[in-house]
């Protein structure tokens, strides 16, 4: 069975009932713990505050922005210094590896955005793992700007004392990630990343007419042996 047989494959589909019942069941779950909290209910309060600010936080600086133009970016600039035999981004911390990678294998393509198309979509799994470890680094440093993270640990488990069980907050943390992160600033941050390797392997040659994807493929599995491109492709 084709997966991909409709457009809402593809594009998603939004439930919108379910995001409805999942908000109704959230304050419901609240509502219940705050009425066996009493005179503590203002812990709850804190609590569930301290969550929406952290969630939010997260998108301050848009994931989809750092996924789609700034760190693929980045990448593009290196691999055009490069390419141009200029140094402009030789302080990047992931110059010398691209470089290295270019250099020791070098294309036999005329047009250069053909060169630069799959030089990207080769390197943007290496590329990955260096920007992945700074975007968490800053997801982590705006989480903490957002709330104290100690403080926000101790106060579940302080909410969970009174309640005799993390049963019920347990059930108010799913409830909430279900409606409130439907999608994580990291899966948004990689399918920003993704999309721009799916630009790079959407380029055509004007020499071949031949897409990039294309050339890979001919080459071989050049995802898996990288060293081996194009040596069946007859260009």
């Amino acid at each position: 069975m084709n997966i991909f047989h409709d457009k809402s494959s593809i594009f998603g589909e939004v439930e919108v009932l379910q995001l409805n019942n999942a908000l109704l069941e959230f304050f419901k779950q609240a509502s219940e713990i705050r009425q066996l909290l009493g005179k503590q209910a203002y812990l709850l309060d804190e609590y569930i505050s301290s969550l929406l600010e952290a969630a939010n936080q997260t998108v301050v600086v848009s994931p989809a922005s750092a996924g789609f133009e700034i760190d693929p970016g980045q990448l593009n600039r290196i691999c055009l210094s490069i390419l141009h035999g200029d140094e402009k981004e030789n302080e990047h911390p992931f110059y010398q590896q691209a470089k290295k990678f270019i250099v020791e294998h070098p294309l036999p393509f005329q047009e250069l955005s053909t060169k630069f198309s799959i030089y990207c979509a080769l390197l943007v799994n290496d590329f990955l793992n260096f920007s992945i470890e700074r975007y968490q680094k800053k997801l982590e440093d705006d989480y903490s700007l957002a709330i104290d993270i100690c403080d926000f640990h101790e106060l579940f488990q302080n909410i969970c004392s009174l309640l005799g069980g993390e049963e019920l907050m347990e059930q108010l943390n799913l409830l909430f990630r279900e409606r409130f992160l439907i999608a994580t600033a990291m899966q948004i941050y990689l399918q920003g990343m993704t999309n721009h390797l799916m630009y790079a392997l959407t380029t055509r040659d004007r020499e071949t007419q031949k897409y990039v994807f294309q050339i890979l493929l001919d080459g071989g599995c050049l995802f898996v042996h990288r060293c081996n491109i194009l040596t069946s492709s007859g260009l």
